[in-house]
Order: structure tokens, then C-alpha cells, then sequence
């Protein structure tokens, strides 16, 4: 069972969009589950040389350093006043965090939050080429799964759970996002389960063994096979994914961090760094 879900809204340096936040309410009325929202007031640490502050001329460094904290208590405030409105119109159990932290701790901060939770949702940055590091921290250390939207989110991007695919190999990290994700499962109107033949080897070709699993938890997925065809994995999901208008891909996450030097398998690099639809990952 889904009862505590956090959703962490950014402040800063681009705030969150806002319509990440009427999706986790959808996610907990549907789930009867209480949803915290964690937003950070960045306590920015700048050491100016003493010289300048002898001289009297770190002034203006000072002045621009308390505008951008400013601003991301501002966009805190903003956002957690959103979800409160929304949780509340959804007449659903919420909670609101805004935290005063560096921006160095904020990653390990919520890190800690995600532990004591069933799952977290966090935002994609928009225009970035890399993975955001706070999702791939709390994947790989948390031991909670995360649900990311898609980078590109839009007005009619509402996750739906009209049709939810799951990307199985037979791996231990599979196997745990398909348990996780259970309750999303059971009220999925359509389960497809789709593995990507040609690719690497599958640690078990059992999906039957899984759809008869499933099954007797009340799901009845289809089963199919997706040929690679030399095509790179994030591009087969891609494909696959956009192809069957699934809301919600249910996938294992690869990869280890080394004092947060991450490494990844290419399937979670690739959603990671531009999720492409609402994903669900475990690791």
C-alpha cells in the first residue's frame, strides 16, 4: 500500500512547474494517500577575500547573494502555497516542508526526507543536458523509489493511469519497481509488460511467471516482445512508449554512486537525464 508519497517542488535557481503538483494530488486521492510537499530556502555561502571586506567593497557580492535567497524563499512560498490550495481543493491529507538549507545539503536533505516515504515525486529540469542530481541521489540512496515527469512538462502533461507499461528484464532492480509500484498497478485500466529483445541478455526470460503474478493480484497485463534492431534502449522506450500512449512507464534503475560520481546503465541514463513520460523507478 501507497500512503506517504513527498513531492519535491524547486526554488531555485528555476522554480518548479507548477502543474507537477495537481499530478501528485491526482496520484494521492487516487492512492488515499498523504502527500508532503518539500520546498528549500538556499542559504548561500560565499566567501568573499577579507581584503574586499576591509575595504568595504564586498557590499554589492553581499547585496546579490540575500536577492537570490530572496528569490528562492519567494518561489518556496509560492509553490507550497499552490499545493496547499490544490490539496485542499482535492480534499486530500498533505503536509508542507520548506527547509533553510545550502545548496550543497539540499541533495542530502532530501535524500533523508525520501527515506520515510513510499515514494518521491521530483521535478525535471527543462532545459538541462544532465541528470538531475537530487533524482539520482534519492534513486541510488534513498532505497525509495522516485516518480519523474516528463522533462517537457506541459499543460496537458497530467499523469494517467489509463495505460502503464512495464519495461522487464528479469532483473533484481525490474522486479523491485514492479512491487513498488503495486498500487499503481491495481488501478491502471490497461498493464502492458514489454521486453526489449536483441539488446543484452536477460537475466530471466520468465514474464509469464510475472503476468501470472499480477494476475493474481486482480492485474491482467499483454505480454509482448520489442526487437531492438540495433537501435540504442532509451530510444526503443521512447518509441515503444510514445507509440502506445502509456502514462506511466514502470522501469528498474541501473547504476551505482561512487561519493556521487553515478554511473548508469543506458535505459536510466537516458530517462534520467530526459525523461520523455511520467516514469516510476526503483533501483
Amino acid at each position: 500500500m501507497i500512503k506517504d508519497i513527498l513531492l519535491v517542488l524547486d526554488s531555485y535557481p528555476r522554480p518548479s512547474n507548477k502543474r507537477i503538483i495537481d499530478s501528485a494530488i491526482f496520484l494521492a486521492k487516487k492512492l488515499k494517500s498523504h502527500v508532503s510537499a518539500l520546498s528549500f530556502e538556499i542559504a548561500f555561502k560565499v566567501n568573499t577575500p577579507s581584503v574586499l571586506h576591509r575595504l568595504g567593497l564586498d557590499g554589492p557580492i553581499l547585496q546579490l547573494i540575500a536577492e537570490e535567497r530572496g528569490a528562492s524563499r519567494s518561489n518556496a512560498k509560492a509553490l507550497l502555497h499552490a499545493f496547499e490550495v490544490a490539496a485542499q481543493d482535492s480534499e486530500v491529507s498533505f503536509g508542507k516542508i520548506l527547509c533553510e538549507e545550502s545548496q550543497e545539503n539540499v541533495t542530502s536533505a532530501t535524500v533523508e526526507y525520501a527515506r520515510y516515504r513510499d515514494f518521491t515525486i521530483i521535478s525535471t529540469k527543462s532545459d538541462s543536458e544532465i541528470a538531475n542530481p537530487t533524482a539520482q541521489a534519492v534513486l541510488f540512496e534513498s532505497g525509495r523509489p522516485v516518480l519523474l515527469p516528463p522533462q517537457l512538462l506541459g499543460d496537458d502533461d497530467l499523469i494517467s493511469l489509463e495505460n502503464v507499461a512495464v519495461a522487464w528484464d528479469g532483473s533484481s532492480a525490474a522486479t523491485r519497481a514492479v512491487f513498488d509500484a503495486l498500487p499503481l498497478l491495481k488501478l491502471a485500466t490497461h498493464v502492458r509488460i514489454f521486453t526489449i529483445r536483441n539488446d543484452k541478455p536477460l537475466l530471466s526470460d520468465d514474464r509469464f511467471g510475472l503476468k501470472a503474478y499480477l494476475e493474481r493480484h486482480g492485474i491482467h497485463p499483454v505480454v509482448e516482445d520489442i526487437d531492438a534492431a540495433g537501435r540504442r534502449t532509451g530510444e526503443v522506450l521512447k518509441r515503444y512508449v510514445l507509440g502506445h500512449e502509456i502514462g506511466l512507464l514502470v522501469m528498474g534503475g541501473y547504476g551505482h554512486s561512487l561519493a556521487r560520481e553515478f554511473v548508469f546503465g543506458g535505459a536510466t541514463n537516458s530517462v534520467l537525464q530526459k525523461p520523455f513520460q511520467w516514469t516510476f523507478l526503483s533501483h
